[in-house]
């Protein structure tokens, strides 16, 4: 209730600055002259509302899609325990992307929290002096030119394994498809007050929120073959998995077998999702498999029928947070329910499976492009394998990159034993951990800054070398760590 009174609040202070804004076609505002040049000027240029008056339509669209509410988002609220969650919000209430860089994981914004993502954490242009913009036509030469590319979106959406998904996808990269295709589809309207109609980006971004894009992404097939229900689920229309994201969202099939009576017999899930951390055996070496659906792939979920005659009720679910029940009237959405007669069946005497997965292999990722922040991949891995994941000793510059690669594991154990291994490698290891300090997942610098507080003294030297570093993240955790933890130690240093 308190979210929803909130945006109407917004809606109308957006409505009255838009009213109060004497703007007669696309030129420059006219009542801002007074405080340009000044921080207060290029502080209300980063907020959305500032380019509500020329752009209201976009600017509707924004409160409404999930960057502008990436702040009050229920889905990642819950998913982040209330951004609890380490580094969530950095993406959820962004700087400016420019400040870091394309690729690097954003820095937190600690204002306008209620506007999520704003115009500017995605528009803004590194070395533009936003104290002076007005506007109008300056608009052309004032922003990001390489907005919206996929290594634009994949600044945030990495960590989520989305992009490197799209860079194997069948209806991805493959098909030449690329994100604004499907999330900002062109629409014709003016771009701006007072400017003729044109096919501009929507700014709606619909997504897993939005039951009509999901629709767009699935076929959905349900019969009795023999003494069988076989559900076919095949990812048709989407350029990423179905559904996407490493965590929290999931889809199921559910099926029930009920006799000519009505009495339930069989009930079967097959999830289709990618494992919580939380779910693995503590310890584990071995990498968990994944049952999201590959672009252009199919997930089979087949259960016996043991009676002659009866029913059975088909229905999948769409989860955005997969540990709510179907029931959920805002986490899980029921997008297909069939019911399906069957007589004169010779029955089966197999088994029932009550929970069930299809296994899909993902393809094998490389340091490099781990490593690189216009990279895809969002941890370093081998082809798929049930053998424990080998923790390099350490030996040569090139294993002690693999280890500092192993800061972004999905597995608890090997991120502990690569950090322990990094640290017993001190001083060797200092090249591999400084340049992790600088990676553009907030997983590796905060691995790399918990292996340096473990070293201790020791690391004064070469963080205090590292401030001198022309990467921004390195200079900042450098100084973090100096500032904070070794100031017992080597006052001098700080």
């Amino acid at each position: 209730m308190r979210i929803s009174v909130l945006v109407a609040a917004i809606g109308l202070g957006a409505i009255a600055f838009v009213s109060s804004c004497r703007i007669t076609g696309p030129g420059p505002r006219a009542d801002l002259a007074g405080e340009l040049g000044t921080a207060n000027h290029r502080d209300a240029v980063m907020s959305s509302r500032f380019c509500s008056g020329c752009h209201p339509a976009i600017f509707a669209e924004h409160q409404q899609n999930t960057h502008g509410r990436a702040f009050f988002d229920e889905e990642a609220r819950m998913a982040t325990r209330g951004f609890r969650r380490e580094d969530c919000i950095r993406c959820h209430t962004p700087r400016p992307v420019f400040e870091t860089g394309i690729g690097m994981t954003p820095m937190q914004r600690w204002t306008n929290l209620e506007e999520g993502n704003t115009c500017m954490s995605c528009h803004g242009r590194a070395g533009y002096d936003y104290s002076r913009f007005v506007g109008g036509a300056e608009c052309r030469g004032a922003f990001e030119p390489e907005v919206a590319s996929v290594n634009h979106c994949a600044t945030c959406h990495r960590i989520a394994g989305t992009p490197n998904q799209w860079s194997h996808a069948a209806h991805g990269k493959q098909a030449g498809n690329e994100c604004v295709d499907c999330h900002m589809p062109l629409i014709r309207r003016p771009v701006a007050v007072g400017q003729p109609p044109r096919a501009v980006r929507s700014h709606l971004f619909p997504a897993s929120s939005n039951e009509s894009q999901v629709r767009r992404a699935y076929d959905y097939d349900a019969r009795v073959e023999g003494n069988e229900v076989v559900v076919r689920i095949t990812n048709s229309g989407v350029g990423h998995n179905f559904p996407t994201a490493n965590r929290q969202r999931g889809v199921e099939s559910l099926i029930i077998v009920r006799d000519r009576d009505g009495t339930e017999i069989a009930r079967s899930r097959l999830v289709c999702r990618y494992p919580y951390a939380s779910e693995l055996t503590p310890h584990q070496l071995t990498a968990p498999r994944g049952s999201q659906i590959p672009s252009g792939k199919s997930s089979e979920h087949r259960v016996p029928i043991t009676v002659a005659d009866g029913t059975v009720e088909c229905r999948l679910y769409f989860k955005l947070y997969r540990p709510s029940p179907d029931t959920d009237p805002h986490l899980s959405r029921c997008l297909e329910s069939r019911r399906l007669p069957f007589t004169d069946v010779t029955p089966s005497t197999a088994a029932v499976v009550a929970e069930q997965e299809v296994f899909h292999a993902g393809g094998a990722t490389t340091l490099e492009d781990f490593f690189d922040p216009r990279g895809f991949a969002n941890t370093p891995h081998g082809p798929p394998s049930s053998a424990p994941v080998e923790i390099p000793a350490g030996d040569d510059a090139h294993e002690l990159d693999v280890l500092a690669g192993m800061l972004e594991a999905h597995l608890p154990e090997v991120r502990a034993r690569a950090t322990a291994r990094l640290v017993e490698r001190f001083p060797a290891s200092a090249p591999a951990l400084v340049q992790a300090l600088g990676r553009w997942s907030n997983e590796s610098f905060n691995g790399a800054i918990k292996a340096f507080r473990s070293i201790g003294a020791r690391a004064v030297p070469t963080l205090r070398e590292a401030l001198g570093s022309d990467q921004l993240y390195i200079r900042c955790h450098a100084r973090e760590l100096l500032s904070g933890l070794f100031l017992a130690d080597d006052r001098e240093a700080v």
